[in-house]
């Protein structure tokens, strides 16, 4: 799981519905607020006289208040909190989905590559048989006991014979491909990496 970037999004995706819900949640709550200001005033009938007050500092205004809402029935936020918690409820499911199937991935994945394994071991035993036949219908051949048909036969069955070896051998190799895939382990077995790149200079 850790190594499948779908999964790696879909938990992204239910914390980010995590932090909406408790976002959503947040706001129905009542909000107490401290605000202030100060002032700094000219106070001289002239433009001159009223930048020199300003210089000196000596007419300051402070305001000092507090605010606090209380929200009575706010349907707004509370319609927004119920989808935020049924968007994080589909989060949730899919997630949890998606575990089964990359489950079921992996245990087809891994049955795959045991059958190919045995088709890859039976084929080669078949190839090995049928060399070992085509060897003694040539020798039988060379002393005058078989016919050029019979050795030609053979030697089909040879090519037949390694064809099949060659289709499961690649049976195989795909399997073992798509195991890969699906533990999420292609970009690590052939040894891919992303760096982060530096700040230009």
């Amino acid at each position: 799981l850790k190594n499948r970037p779908d999964y790696k999004e879909a938990k992204i995706d239910l914390e980010n519905r995590n932090i909406q819900t408790r976002f959503a949640k947040n706001q129905l709550l009542p909000t107490l607020d401290l605000k202030g200001s100060i002032d700094l005033n000219g106070l001289d009938r002239e433009f001159s006289g009223a930048v020199d007050d300003l210089g000196r500092g000596e007419f300051y205004k402070w305001t000092i208040g507090i605010t606090f809402e209380f929200p009575l029935s706010n349907r707004a936020a509370r319609s927004t909190l119920l989808r935020r918690r049924m968007e994080k409820a589909r989060a949730l499911l899919s997630l949890k989905s998606l575990e089964q199937q990359i489950f079921l991935e992996v245990r087809e994945a891994v049955r795959a590559i045991l059958t190919a394994q045995k088709q890859v071991d039976s084929t080669r035993a078949a190839q090995v048989l049928v060399e070992r036949q085509l060897e003694a219908e040539e020798k039988k051949f060379a002393v005058g006991l078989s016919t050029n048909f019979q050795v030609l036969t053979f030697q089909d069955d040879l090519a037949a014979a390694r064809s099949s070896k060659t289709r499961a051998t690649i049976d195989q190799i795909q399997a073992l491909v798509n195991f890969r895939k699906v533990t999420g382990q292609t970009l690590l077995f052939n040894q891919i990496r992303f760096e982060k790149s530096g700040r230009p200079r």
